[in-house]
């Protein structure tokens, strides 16, 4: 039997991008667990804004802040240009799945 697919998400994310993917199906089933980043990692997702200016909007920088609070997750992303050019930890790459 496999595992379960297992998600995490932030609520800006799901406001974002939640009608398009269809989030708000798969919380009920338990597949998606939903972090609260705010208002703790305010100032982190405030510097990853900056250091991506002119393409990381707030739910793009909450993606990047879970990724670096959860480094053996791999992003979901149908943005893949963009999560080509983001750095976690200023440095790494964020392993992302894309078309």
């Amino acid at each position: 039997m496999q595992p379960k697919p297992h998600f995490l998400a932030a609520p800006s994310i799901i406001l974002d991008t939640g009608p398009l993917v269809g989030f708000l199906e798969v919380i009920p089933l338990g597949a998606l667990d939903l972090v609260r980043l705010f208002p703790q990692e305010s100032p982190k997702i405030r510097v990853l804004m900056a250091s991506h200016a002119g393409c990381a909007q707030q739910a793009d920088a909450c993606v990047v802040r879970l990724s670096e609070r959860h480094p053996q997750a791999k992003i979901l992303t149908s943005d893949g240009a963009d999560f080509r050019i983001y750095r976690r930890n200023r440095i790494e790459r964020i392993p992302i799945i894309a078309p």
